[in-house]
């Protein structure tokens, strides 16, 4: 073989070789940095705390890219961390960053800490065209501390602000139930109110009440002192005494009333025609007296003679006109006893 085949033998057994350790890298989750698709945020540190390139980046634990580059920045004198973030991961701004450094071996790494966020702030996310800026935090036994002791305060000056506001609008709420009770119990005249000068309230209420109890109070006197009246008490008695007579007299009234109806419907036919009989006579007896006045007034017999006397001609026919009138006044009546059903029969 000559020298030209063995480097060439060579040169392709190393190439393999390392193409084979690749290979068993990338088996085993290991992806070259410049292989890793994602994009980039810077984080600013005091110092680079023992972080490198190829250093992993964590979310709560969880590797979510690398780190690119540690560089110095001239004009602030701190540390830039320029990391890889894998594609799809999203960062929210207000992420907590420090660097984590295993106490026993191990590298440094960069964990980002979303524990402490609102949901509000979880749903956002830093920019991906690689101009986001995170500050990071390098931390101490003694910054922890505070760190924690914050995060401790945090929780109670948060509740205690909600007490506060709570409180405040408690207070407002009662300023204005004060306000209210205020105008109820304002001392206002009815007057007022009833002119519409004013609204009405409670005390324009009671001030009514007091006056309306006032008046009934001077009722309530008054009815007393009238029941109190020892003459008004037995008049009363002497009231329901009669009453109570004039009630069973009336009752027994009624029942003769009943008993004399029930005759008179009995006798009522002969009545009527005994009645209308002798008002037919007077009727007679008083045409016949007007034909006698008639010849008197003429100055025939001895009639005539006496009724030359104006007093008593006038006399007697004001009696003449008069009988005519109650005869009249009598058939009206029988006319009306049997329009209202008596069973008269003529």
């Amino acid at each position: 073989m000559t020298e030209r085949s063995r480097n060439i033998a060579v040169g392709l057994t190393a190439l393999f070789g390392v193409l084979s350790m690749a290979g068993l890298m990338m088996l085993f989750g290991y992806v070259p940095i410049f292989m890793e698709k994602g994009y980039l945020v810077t984080v600013e540190l005091p110092n680079a705390s023992g972080l490198n390139p190829e250093g992993m980046v964590r979310l709560n634990g969880i590797d979510i890219g690398r780190i690119k580059e540690v560089k110095l920045d001239d004009a602030s004198g701190k540390v830039h961390i320029v990391c890889t973030i894998n594609e799809g991961v999203k960062i929210p701004p207000d992420v907590y960053v420090k660097v984590f450094a295993p106490m026993f071996g191990g590298t440094a790494a960069l964990d980002f800490d979303l524990s402490k966020l609102t949901p509000e702030q979880r749903h956002q996310s830093l920019r991906a065209d690689g101009t986001a800026l995170l500050i990071g935090h390098v931390p101490t036994m003694a910054g922890e501390f505070a760190r924690e002791l914050q995060a401790a305060i945090n929780g109670p000056a948060q509740d205690l602000a909600k007490v506060k506001e709570s409180f405040t609008q408690l207070s407002d709420t009662w300023t204005t139930v004060g306000n209210d009770v205020h105008q109820l119990l304002e001392q206002r005249k009815t007057a007022d109110v009833d002119a519409g000068k004013a609204a009405g309230n409670l005390t324009t209420v009671l001030a009514r009440a007091d006056q309306r109890l006032a008046e009934m109070q001077t009722l309530i006197k008054g009815v007393e002192s009238w029941i109190n009246d020892e003459q008004m008490r037995a008049d009363i008695k002497a009231t329901l005494a009669n009453a109570k007579s004039m009630t069973a007299n009336a009752n027994e009234g009624v029942t003769e009333m009943r008993a004399t109806m029930k005759d008179a419907r009995v006798d009522i036919n002969a009545v009527s025609k005994r009645y209308i009989a002798v008002a037919d006579d007077l009727s007679g007896a008083v045409n016949e007296l007007r034909e006698t006045i008639a010849q008197a007034k003429k100055g025939e017999g001895t009639v005539g003679k006496l009724l030359n006397d104006p007093a008593l001609y006038n006399n007697l026919n004001d009696a003449a006109t008069r009988a005519t009138k109650a005869m009249e006044a009598f058939k009206l009546l029988i006319e009306k006893w049997k329009a209202e059903g008596l069973p008269v029969q003529f």
